[in-house]
């Protein structure tokens, strides 16, 4: 459902670990690690933000196994085993000062990620932001569950205004981008809750005006965090992160810096 990409060149993440350039001793900047929806590339979905940001802080896309700069890799189906994965790849740089973001599955794969890292890591994440996505417990597993065959998955990519005209006509890139869609929807429907402590930290959400995931749903995810809270609505539907970019961009950096005391003695 990489239906917004970025045609701009990659940056140079190509997976969960440093790119060049990254030093994880550095703590003049915060780093921000970028999770992916269902079907999309985190180096072509989170790329274009690179040049919107602050000087103090990091974008670092995390790229699924088996798309963009790790198409040679096996596709995962099972949640856990994926986290397992993003979570051995990230911690050994793991900077101690850190946020995650995550849309769609990004947003529950950013929230099983930074749980995990907070509870076994040596630095808690100082934020979470998540997108598009119900809390946990406002989910229903057997709606991904049902969608096996290629009709009913483009049926509901489509509903989510999700994929390009483009791609529906053109079957080459129909066999690209099925077997990733397909495999990321039975992540979704593999999904339960991690039994780890509540985060202690803040946690927005964000949303679609005109999504199916509405503010009430959103909602739910604040009982996930002891830290502040706050739920953020924009204009669009479920990929309102590219059609109101600029704000979701603007309205992050202003809650990363918030969370972050150490910004307000850094140069601008």
């Amino acid at each position: 459902m990489d239906r917004h990409a970025s045609a701009e060149p990659a940056p140079a993440y190509a997976s969960a670990l440093p790119g060049p350039g990254v030093n994880p001793a550095v703590v003049t900047r915060l780093r921000l690690y970028c999770f992916p929806y269902a079907g999309g590339s985190a180096a072509s979905i989170y790329g274009r933000w690179r040049r919107m940001l602050p000087p103090w802080l990091e974008l670092c896309p995390v790229e699924y196994p088996g798309r963009g700069a790790r198409m040679s890799e096996a596709l995962h189906e099972d949640f856990p085993a994926l986290i397992a994965q993003l979570c051995a790849e990230i911690e050994p740089g793991l900077p101690t000062q850190y946020a995650l973001f995550g849309h769609s599955l990004g947003a529950l794969v950013a929230f099983e990620v930074a749980r995990r890292l907070a509870t076994h890591a040596a630095a808690a994440p100082l934020a979470v932001l998540l997108s598009g996505c119900e809390a946990p417990g406002g989910r229903d597993a057997a709606v991904y569950a049902g969608l096996q065959g290629d009709r009913e998955v483009l049926e509901y990519v489509c509903q989510l205004n999700g994929m390009e005209a483009e791609v529906l006509a053109s079957q080459e890139l129909l066999a690209l981008m099925l077997p990733i869609i397909k495999a990321d929807l039975q992540l979704c429907a593999s999904y339960r809750e991690a039994p780890l402590p509540a985060l202690d930290c803040p946690l927005h959400v964000f949303g679609g005006t005109t999504d199916a995931i509405g503010r009430d749903a959103l909602l739910a995810w604040r009982g996930e965090s002891s830290g502040p809270s706050g739920i953020h609505m924009f204009e669009g539907d479920h990929f309102f992160i590219h059609s109101a970019q600029a704000q979701v961009v603007d309205r992050l950096c202003s809650l990363l810096q918030a969370a972050w005391p150490q910004r307000q003695a850094l140069p601008a």
